[in-house]
Order: C-alpha cells, then sequence, then structure tokens
C-alpha cells in the first residue's frame, strides 16, 4: 500500500531511542478532510517521547489524499494508524547499528 511505502521511506529512527534500545508501536489518529488534506493528527497512543514525535512529524506531513465519500459528497475520514518502530542490530563494528523502521497494518 502507498501509505506504508511513503512512511517506510520518509521516517527516521531518532538516534536517541535507538541507541537506548527503544522500540514499539505508535498509534496516530487523524483525520482526512473533504479536500483530502491532513488535519488534526494527535498522539492516541505513544511509547517514548522521541519516537511519538517523528511518529506525528510523518503523519502530519504526508501528501493529500483522495478525499472520502458518503451518497455522492465528500466527507471527512477518521483514522487512526499504528506505526511500529523496530530495531533490527547487525553490527558493522561496535559504534555502528543499522536500523529499521516498518509501517504494518493492524
Amino acid at each position: 500500500e502507498a501509505l506504508h511505502k511513503y512512511i517506510a521511506e520518509s521516517i527516521n529512527y531518532p538516534d536517541v531511542a535507538r541507541v537506548n534500545g527503544i522500540s514499539g508501536r505508535v498509534y496516530i489518529s487523524f483525520v482526512i478532510d473533504s479536500n483530502g488534506e491532513v488535519k488534526n493528527v494527535k498522539l492516541a497512543r505513544g511509547i517514548d517521547r522521541a519516537l511519538d514525535k517523528e511518529a506525528i512529524r510523518i503523519i502530519s506531513n504526508m501528501p493529500d489524499w483522495e478525499p472520502g465519500s458518503h451518497e455522492g459528497s465528500k466527507v471527512n475520514l477518521h483514522y487512526t494508524f499504528p506505526i511500529n518502530f523496530v530495531i533490527k542490530e547487525r553490527y558493522v563494528n561496535k559504534d555502528k547499528v543499522t536500523t529499521t523502521v516498518e509501517a504494518k497494518k493492524r
């Protein structure tokens, strides 16, 4: 799905969370308004200040969507979306760690 690809390509795992081994799922709620714009981005459930902030940033910066419709009228759509931050460690040397971020379906 395009949303998962966008998140995977755009998100940056915060260094402070990576170094401290913090991972988990952050839930972000938002509205796609009748013009297709992302609005009212809020933390629904967080795990760490740095990860929460990054999840909010990435959702807030999403490109416009195709607006929803109901009976021929454009309507606002409310979403709650999980972003799963996972540290997959591969040691190149004792100081370098690579990380990945996943956006998973519920």
